[in-house]
C-alpha cells in the first residue's frame, strides 16, 4: 500500500517477543507480543517519540 518495506530485529524480552526496526531506520518502531497462550496474545505497536515509546495500536487476539 505504501511501497515501503521495514526490517526488524526480533528478540526475547522476559516473556515477550519484541521486534524493533533496524538501526538507522526512521521512525524507530517496535512490535511487542505478550501474554501469549495457545489461544490468545496481546500485540502492541509503538513508535519512539520525544525520548519515549508512544503506543499507536494495541490488539488482543483470541482464537475461537
Amino acid at each position: 500500500m505504501h511501497g515501503l518495506v521495514r526490517t526488524f530485529i526480533a528478540k526475547r524480552v522476559d516473556d515477550q517477543v519484541v521486534l524493533e526496526t533496524t538501526e538507522g531506520r526512521e521512525p524507530t518502531m517496535r512490535w511487542s507480543f505478550s501474554d501469549m497462550t495457545s489461544r490468545s496474545f496481546i500485540w502492541r505497536n509503538e513508535v519512539w517519540e520525544n525520548d519515549s515509546w508512544r503506543l499507536q495500536q494495541s490488539f488482543q487476539a483470541q482464537r475461537d
